[in-house]
């Protein structure tokens, strides 16, 4: 049996579903995530699809207006990740997601998951340590 070394080139990206209306639980996740060592190898999306009116006549106003604010979030913190299809909790948002990062980021990224804006994943520290515990079965 070969031993194994530990993981080098690890880059993990965690896509947490956060609806548009939950700006102030982004700014409380944000915080949390900023406390971690700025070396990681990890970033933090907040994954978005679009509001979806109830009112057809008003809805180009809706979807303008989010994409407007959405813009200014980005170009704050430039973490947020808007995904063309609407806002869903089990209509293929997270195919979505997964399609857009295979698809936009497959060279860049080891590891993707996706996590809903009430978990806070603990990072661990020490990626070495976390690279040599894996073993491919």
């Amino acid at each position: 049996m070969q031993a194994h070394s530990p993981v080098k080139d690890v880059r993990i990206l965690i896509g947490i579903w956060s609806p548009f209306a939950s700006l102030a639980r982004r700014g409380i996740i944000r915080h949390a995530y900023n406390q971690f060592n700025k070396d990681l190898p990890v970033d933090v999306v907040f994954v978005q699809g679009d509001i979806v009116s109830r009112k057809r006549k008003n809805a180009h106003k809706v979807r303008e207006m989010q994409h407007n604010a959405t813009r200014w979030e980005n170009q704050t913190f430039g973490d947020v990740l808007h995904l063309d299809c609407e806002e869903n909790l089990n209509e293929g948002k997270t195919y979505e997601y997964f399609k857009k990062v295979g698809t936009e980021w497959t060279d860049k990224y080891t590891h993707v998951m996706k996590a809903d804006d009430d978990t806070f994943v603990n990072i661990p520290g020490d990626f070495a340590k976390f690279g040599s515990n894996c073993s491919s079965r």
